[in-house]
């Protein structure tokens, strides 16, 4: 029963995800892969404005880099069909095999908890758990790390016990760490499906000014991230009525801007980044 209602919150999430706007998607990508470093809400932002700016990778760690090159590729591969290649040096021959597309008895959320224990890292685990779940069909993308939630401590023990033969503590924390991982960001996420409203209520007040803010609200909805120059090329404006236009959505809370610089600022869509920010650290 734990591992059906965990498989029925990972799908309620992933239909909750699919449903909202673009932006929510592409903040969760984000914020898996400051996870997989043990980052925060601060380093979400960072990946997310080098996503606008390339210039900005050159102030983001390697660590954090080579996440995301892998998270990324994995992705791909994973949405193909192919087998997944991560760079686990030292990995077990079940975490190499279950990469592999080989048909078991299984299913697909065991064989993510089973990659998971066999993993060299916790982190490299969460990964590949994330990824088995994309390949099998139970995320249209990597949406979270699915375990992730579970007290290092206890996963340590849980894990080895798992290696030695008894797998039920490790199955149990990591189905329950799931569940709520996920019904947690499936109702942060919600009210993205309703977001245009919303906006639309704080942006009303503003009369005309609103014509050029509410333009670039939908813009950053739809794409997350960008810089002023990119929202007044997008829509066709001077770059002082975007650079006004944006700096009223951040003064209502719709927009955020990521990079704490006074120029060359990248601005992002303040929901979507909450909702992906809930599992993270501050």
């Amino acid at each position: 029963m734990v591992l059906e209602a965990a498989a029925d919150e990972l799908g309620r999430l992933d239909t909750v995800v699919a449903l909202a706007p673009a932006s929510l998607a592409l903040a969760l990508r984000s914020a898996a892969v400051a996870a997989l470093s043990k980052g925060t809400r601060a380093e979400c932002d960072a990946l997310v404005a080098a996503e606008s700016d390339t210039l900005l990778d050159r102030a983001l760690p390697q660590e954090l880099l080579g996440w995301r090159d892998q998270l990324d590729d994995g992705e791909r591969r994973a949405r193909s069909g192919s087998a997944i290649q991560l760079d686990a040096t030292g990995a077990s021959s079940e975490f190499a095999a279950l990469l592999q597309r080989t048909p078991d008895d299984r299913s697909p959320l065991e064989r993510a908890i089973a990659v998971a224990a066999e993993a060299p890292s916790d982190a490299m685990g969460e990964l590949a758990a994330a990824l088995l779940l994309c390949r099998d069909g139970r995320m249209g993308r990597v949406r979270l790390l699915p375990f992730a939630g579970v007290d290092p401590a206890l996963r340590r023990s849980a894990v080895e016990a798992y290696r030695a033969g008894a797998p039920m503590v490790w199955t149990r924390l990591a189905t329950e760490a799931l569940t709520q991982r996920a019904r947690r960001l499936r109702r942060a996420a919600l009210p993205l499906h309703n977001q245009h409203a919303r906006d639309e209520a704080l942006l009303a007040p503003l009369g005309r000014a609103a014509i050029t803010a509410r333009r670039a609200a939908s813009l950053l909805l739809a794409d997350l991230a960008g810089t002023m120059p990119w929202v007044a090329e997008s829509l066709g404006l001077s770059r002082p009525a975007a650079a006004d236009a944006l700096e009223r959505l951040c003064t209502l809370g719709i927009a955020r801007e990521l990079t704490g610089r006074a120029r060359d600022r990248v601005y992002g869509y303040g929901v979507s980044l909450a909702a992906a920010g809930t599992l993270l650290g501050d």
